[in-house]
């Protein structure tokens, strides 16, 4: 590029005049893109970045010319001010972004600028030029010290996982609102915060969501984000290394964000534990910010100390439940349009109502579903989507749930036979375990409450419905009960 009174300190590049790039505006924008690529998943950076095309640089506003009115529209909600920081990086000037879209001028718009289609073979000899580095593991932080920039480490954060990728819906709607919460002002009364809910619900991108937020909000502060597991492996690592000071400063003293994934992994492994327990309280005592996931809540984790426990209940449980319908459909919706697949709405609802137990199997449906359009080259109705995915439809996937099944599990729970559940005893203990069998059965199985009753000694149904009605009552105000419901009603979701 040829640019006048350009600086160079280390890795700072400035741009006095914003004229000085006028007629460079394909350089100005891959530049741009460069510094894009650190700050967002590279799914998002080649689906919606590198198509943009760069039409004018006038009056301190560069407009960018869009591929479909959809990737506009996405641009213009969720990342024009991504667009606007890093030009305003490289220019040191206020700069306007203007994102357009002309359907008729489209082509004629590509055609004429084919040698920056495809921008990632250019880039490299672009940065050299303009002696402007930007490794792709670190994102570009400015301090005000000496006007030069600086880089983080992108503290194994995964950035696919933003929370503008992530769709909210009734059923994670308070558990998304404290994530937010947490990463605008980390270390206040929301730590620890505790996400739980069964696999494939979305704890882990809400965590990575976290740490993605909490570093574009607060460049400066350090972050910690590690599984259960990778946690036990260094703690081991660092043992036999006798590396043990790295290992207890980097948690501890280096750290004001810990994000650890999976708490359960640390089940049975005393040693680990002692050394999370030892960690979580310095954090703690410094008011730190402390968030955990794991698939259960802490009272279901077996091998688990108490104190642990307790310790994990001091902040805030956010349960996140299987998303229901109208947010499945949103889920399948996006995902289809950023893998360019476009299905009809019967399809999608189809999907969306047969594969209700995790994200992961509903977009593991729709994955299945794209291979298969790809194979037959041609539009998939409804038939064939019914055709195609039968092999793996809900239908088969729950068919061992029963009256059965279920009643024999609470049994197992409660240490009773399945005699006293279905018979005729009213001990406490026995009878609310029987109330709340009676409760499941309901909820998860499609039969009418004398089919029940059969099953439950021949009681009639309106014993049935009463029994029902005054375990749901008490579950409102007992804790202790709600806990159990919700630890059966995940274990059947996944039978």
């Amino acid at each position: 590029m040829n640019i006048k009174n350009v600086k160079h300190a280390n890795t700072n590049f400035m741009l006095n005049k914003t004229s000085d790039i006028q007629n460079n505006k394909y350089d100005l924008f891959k530049i741009i893109l460069k510094i894009l690529k650190t700050q967002v998943s590279i799914f998002i950076w080649q689906g919606f970045f590198i198509s943009l095309i760069p039409l004018k640089l006038h009056n301190n506003t560069f407009t960018l010319c869009a591929k479909s009115k959809f990737q506009q529209e996405w641009i213009n909600k969720h990342y024009i001010n991504q667009i606007k920081k890093a030009a305003e990086k490289v220019t040191k000037t206020i700069i306007y972004i203007n994102i357009v879209y002309n359907d008729k001028n489209n082509n004629n718009i590509y055609k004429n600028t084919n040698q920056i289609i495809n921008p990632i073979l250019s880039l490299k000899t672009n940065i050299k030029k303009c002696k402007l580095k930007i490794s792709n593991n670190y994102n570009i932080v400015e301090k005000k010290t000496n006007n030069k920039y600086y880089y983080h480490n992108n503290f194994n954060l995964n950035y696919k996982y933003t929370f503008d990728s992530f769709i909210e819906g009734p059923s994670n709607k308070t558990c998304v609102s404290s994530c937010h919460s947490v990463a605008k002002d980390p270390g206040t009364e929301l730590s620890p915060l505790f996400l739980f809910g069964s696999v494939g619900l979305g704890k882990t991108h809400l965590l990575n969501a976290i740490g993605i937020a909490a570093q574009a909000n607060h460049p400066t502060l350090k972050i910690s984000y590690i599984s259960a597991e990778q946690w036990v492996n260094s703690y081991i690592t660092s043992i036999r290394k006798k590396e043990f000071d790295i290992f207890r400063k980097k948690f501890r003293t280096n750290c004001d964000i810990f994000l650890i994934d999976d708490i359960q992994f640390l089940s049975g492994k005393k040693a680990s534990q002692d050394e999370f327990f030892h960690t979580f309280n310095a954090l703690h005592n410094a008011n730190k910010q402390i968030v955990v996931t794991s698939d259960k809540y802490p009272c279901e984790i077996t091998g688990f100390q108490e104190r642990l426990k307790t310790r994990l209940y001091w902040g805030l449980l956010a349960n996140i439940s299987p998303p229901e319908l109208s947010t499945r459909i949103k889920i399948l919706e996006m995902k289809s349009q950023y893998l360019n697949v476009k299905f009809s709405y019967d399809v999608l609802h189809f999907i969306a109502t047969n594969f209700n137990n995790s994200i992961r199997e509903l977009e593991g449906a729709l994955i299945r579903l794209i291979a298969y359009k790809n194979t037959i080259k041609t539009n998939i109705n409804i038939a064939k989507a019914k055709l195609f995915l039968k092999p793996i439809l809900k239908s088969q996937i729950n068919k061992k749930l029963s009256l059965n099944y279920i009643c024999r599990e609470i049994s197992h729970y409660y240490n009773l036979e399945l005699k006293d559940i279905k018979g005729k005893c009213k001990r406490k203990e026995i009878n609310m375990a029987r109330q709340i069998a009676m409760s499941l059965c309901k909820n998860f199985l499609n039969l009418s409450l004398n089919q029940i009753g059969v099953y439950f000694d021949n009681r009639n149904h309106s014993t049935i419905h009463s029994n029902i009605k005054v375990i749901n009552n008490i579950r409102k105000n007992n804790i202790s009960i709600d806990l159990i419901f919700k630890y059966f009603e995940r274990k059947f979701i996944h039978s």
